[in-house]
């Protein structure tokens, strides 16, 4: 098990709220990709949002709530309550991604106060134990813990460390599950963390949908095709939705449930409807990290539309609060503040003094691209500049203030060149893979999850999912950094592609131990993905599997080398690496 400080929630078993009845549930429903436009209610006439559009009418709506410009940073920060950087989050993939096993996760703080917690969708904040969902406090988990699954039809996803096919299509697949753990938990106060990954790429969506925007008009076909698959995949989203809630109707459990909806970052292409902000996905204007977020509570929480500037990082402490769980600790300083007052409408503004920070990776880890918030004001910093808008008269971000306004500029840039310094100077930026777990016997690493020595090269332009190839002599090698949490014996094991009829040989290398084995002739065909647009991610295969050998390893840090030891004749393709404790 790992060794954290959970919270301590003293006399939480005699809270009000529990004194009239179970304490009340949560379910936050968090979706990736979707633009604040992306809902019907916000003014877009293309998109069909019945139960987001009814849900915003009986909500507190944080009307101006940002996330970060990238989903694995967003996620770190709604899970602890904490800017990403703090949590060793800076990137997407290749290990930046993974957030800090000792961090206070929300899944934890509800745990210690008798909730049961269960998690349903897109994971990305670490592929290994004890990053994982199972690791950071959830009792169950069906989904994916990396930041991509390559087909969204029968797709191939874990339950807690088991992986195996699922039938279906993958929004239906999570939300069949969580209604399960909720007509499972019904008699038991539960956190429900449903992240789904639509309407993220590849665009995959049931014909049923798809067709509905068939009429859509755009710059050329791939962008109507994707138009048409983004809001088709919203459209199911909803559907999945109205599931949920009618299933707290059904089970008398709407008036004692707390539901969040907000997305994980800005819309990935410009052609989208978004309100008229600037920027998308990955920049950090308006259009990029500003997102809807809608908190219901039947009968509790009036509709009300709330304009002061609210973050992702507010949305723990603020379901705390709304628990009535006050005595609580985590192991760091969250970074987020208690929006209970301004939700139920006895504050409609939150300290002029309060900023909101965010930062997006840039290639290295430095202050640039980021931005700070504050009630009036956006100032934004990139490599070679930086911009300062007044969002309330210029929520467009047309005219630039930073000339005009220099000293306003300068106190902002000071304070968000401070704050990323105190942020980022714990980041992780050569993170080990942890094996020998009790919880976590095999650990499936991809290829790309190391770093490429020689040729080698991952086959998509993006390395999730993807896989290594151009292994055409031993100078061409993937490196692994291990930490080995156990002595013992590990078995080593590649899911692989190798055309040629004969047996190259591929070596690993581990602490004292050097294994090889003959890679048989195999060729790993593509599984038929039924896209509407031309990916550029991998598509999904049927991989070969071969034993290397076993290696012993002393426990701590080991560099694991993997090579062919004589040319092949074609490309060997390396998908995955396992590695067992015997």
């Amino acid at each position: 098990m790992k060794n954290i400080a959970l919270p301590l929630i003293v006399g939480a078993a005699v809270t009000s709220c529990q004194m009239e009845q179970k304490q009340p549930n949560v379910l936050i429903i968090l979706t990736d990709d979707q633009g604040w436009g992306d809902v019907g209610i916000h003014g877009n006439p293309l998109i069909n949002t019945p139960t987001l559009d009814k849900l915003y009418e009986r909500s507190a709506v944080l009307n101006h709530f940002y996330v970060c410009p990238l989903s694995a940073t967003s996620r770190a920060s709604l899970l602890t309550g904490r800017y990403h950087l703090r949590t060793w989050v800076s990137h997407v993939d290749r290990g930046l991604e993974n957030m800090n096993p000792d961090e206070t996760t929300i899944a934890e703080a509800f745990k210690a106060s008798g909730y049961q917690t269960g998690c349903f969708g897109k994971w990305h904040n670490g592929a290994y134990y004890p990053y994982t969902p199972n690791g950071q406090g959830f009792d169950e988990f069906v989904g994916f813990s990396d930041g991509l699954t390559l087909n969204y039809f029968d797709p191939l996803l874990q339950r807690n460390d088991v992986w195996g096919r699922e039938k279906g299509f993958i929004t239906d697949i999570f939300t069949d599950n969580a209604i399960r753990f909720i007509e499972k938990n019904r008699d038991k106060p539960f956190l429900c963390y449903i992240p789904y990954n639509a309407p993220h790429a590849p665009y995959q969506v049931p014909d049923e949908y798809f067709d509905r925007y068939a009429g859509l008009t755009a710059n050329n076909q791939r962008d109507r095709d994707v138009l048409a698959s983004v809001y088709a995949m919203v459209e199911n989203i909803d559907y999945n939705i109205s599931r949920i809630l009618d299933k707290l109707d059904e089970l008398n459990l709407a008036e004692n449930t707390i539901v969040v909806f907000m997305s994980d970052n800005g819309p990935t292409t410009v052609q989208r409807y978004n309100g008229g902000m600037r920027g998308q996905k990955s920049t950090v204007y308006e259009g990029g990290i500003r997102v809807p977020c809608f908190i219901s509570w039947k009968g509790k929480i009036d509709h009300r539309l709330i304009e002061a500037p609210t973050s992702v990082i507010d949305i723990m402490p603020t379901l705390l609060g709304l628990c009535g769980i006050t005595d609580y600790q985590t192991a760091f300083p969250i970074d987020g503040i208690d929006l209970k007052d301004l939700i139920n409408g006895k504050t409609d503004r939150l300290p002029e003094e309060r900023m909101i920070f965010t930062h997006v990776w840039g290639g290295q880890l430095a202050p640039y691209v980021g931005s700070v918030r504050t009630n009036d004001y956006r100032l934004s910093v990139f490599r070679d500049r930086a911009e300062l808008y007044h969002i309330k008269d210029d929520p467009g971000e047309s005219n630039n203030l930073y000339g005009r306004d220099a000293q306003r500029a300068k106190t902002l840039h000071e304070a968000y060149l401070k704050w990323f310094d105190d942020a980022s100077q714990n980041v992780k930026l050569d993170p080990l893979v942890p094996v020998g777990y009790d919880e976590a016997r095999t650990v499936r690493i991809q290829a790309p999850e190391g770093k490429m020595h020689g040729q080698l090269a991952y086959y998509s332009r993006i390395p999730n999912r993807s896989w290594a190839h151009h292994f055409e002599s031993p100078d061409d090698y993937l490196t692994f950094e291990l930490d080995a949490v156990r002595t013992g014996d590990y078995e080593i094991a590649v899911e692989y592609s190798q055309p040629d009829a004969g047996f190259p040989m591929l070596v690993a290398e581990c602490g004292t131990s050097v294994v090889k084995a003959g890679l048989p002739q195999y060729r790993a065909d593509s599984i038929p993905s039924p896209d509407r647009v031309l990916r550029w991610q991998a598509h999904e295969k049927n991989w070969g599997m071969q034993s290397i050998g076993v290696v012993s390893l002393q426990k701590g840090r080991h560099t694991l080398k993997l090579y062919v030891d004589q040319t092949p004749l074609k490309d060997i393709q390396i998908n995955t690496i396992l590695i067992t404790r015997k």
